[in-house]
């Protein structure tokens, strides 16, 4: 029974994404709708977007039915605890209990990471498909979908509402995303300095963190050279005591490069011992780049690591 139960959900998975990944038909999404937190969402013209006496935005046409919220994200957290607590929140139905092999997470068209929870439930007699639909959209924040079919039974045209959530973005005026002042580097490499941040030279910088770019010319661009290049960094900045340790180098996949380099290590100034990060990377054949990523003061201690993510999303605006 075990066998045939992961046999099933193998199954409803590869069934779920060849669903999302081919669009019967393509429909223009001319219409934006824009929270105040700034994420913006696109839909078509002949769908209603309101909010309701909850504060909740629905987007609806004859046939379906969508509300989406938002919530605080932790990136450390399973992406079906999301998916529960929506269920636990939102369910007609006292008597459904959640089932989290049901919970299938993947890339949708668009959407890079979301995860996936079909559901039955029983309203007055009547069962009908329901559908629960979460997408990280920064390291902070995380969008829930909820779908409900308003005629059939069925959830049967939800490739449109993938196609919806796949253009949700923190490009609004309230959001996160690089839509701040350019930055140019001496060798002509641009960066995006959205929220905090600012460049004094070649070091860029929030309220909190620091970090100093250092450009290599190269001529090829494999992961070795920027294990080197980050292991000389290493040796000519870090004030460490500790000899580099290759077994602490990390794999780290950006937007901007998959086969980025990182490492941590721990750094002691006037007695205050902080982390620090290198995090190696090429965005072109030519030129391998090292950020030097430390505290803006080392009382801080651990602040890089801990907001690590929002150094990810700057790097990701590098262009050549």
């Amino acid at each position: 029974m075990r066998t045939s139960r992961l046999f099933l959900n193998c199954l409803l998975s590869v069934l779920i994404c060849l669903l999302f990944a081919f669009v019967t038909y393509a429909q223009d999404l001319d219409e934006t709708y824009e929270w105040d937190n700034g994420v913006e969402i696109n839909y078509p013209d002949d769908w209603e977007a309101y909010e309701d006496d909850n504060a909740l935005v629905h987007f609806t046409d004859d046939e379906l039915d969508m509300f989406i919220f938002f919530e605080d994200y932790d990136a450390d957290d399973d992406l079906e605890d999301y998916i529960e607590d929506a269920f636990e929140i939102y369910r007609f139905d006292s008597s459904a209990r959640f089932d989290d092999d049901d919970v299938i997470e993947g890339e949708y068209g668009d959407i890079d990471l979301a995860a996936v929870y079909f559901y039955e439930e029983d309203l007055d007699g009547d069962e009908f498909e329901r559908g629960i639909i979460a997408i990280p959209l920064s390291d902070e924040l995380i969008a829930i979908a909820i779908v409900v079919p308003l005629i059939e039974d069925e959830l049967d045209d939800i490739d449109i509402i993938i196609d919806m959530l796949g253009t949700l973005s923190l490009e609004g005026d309230g959001g996160s995303s690089s839509s701040g002042d350019t930055f140019e580097f001496d060798n002509g490499t641009q960066i995006e300095l959205f929220d905090e941040w600012e460049a004094d030279d070649d070091i860029i910088s929030n309220d909190l963190i620091e970090i100093e770019f250092l450009f290599f010319d190269v001529d090829d661009e494999r992961t070795d050279t920027r294990a080197a290049r980050l292991r000389e960094t290493y040796a000519d900045l870090a004030e460490s005591d500790d000899d580099y340790d290759e077994a602490l180098l990390q794999f780290l996949t950006l937007d901007v490069d998959d086969e980025a380099l990182q490492y941590i290590y721990d750094e002691t100034d006037d007695g205050d011992t902080y982390s620090a990060i290198l995090i190696a990377l090429s965005i072109d054949n030519d030129t391998v780049i090292v950020a030097v990523v430390r505290p803006s003061d080392t009382d801080e201690g651990s602040i890089v690591v801990d907001d690590i993510g929002d150094v990810w999303a700057l790097l990701d605006t590098l262009d050549d």
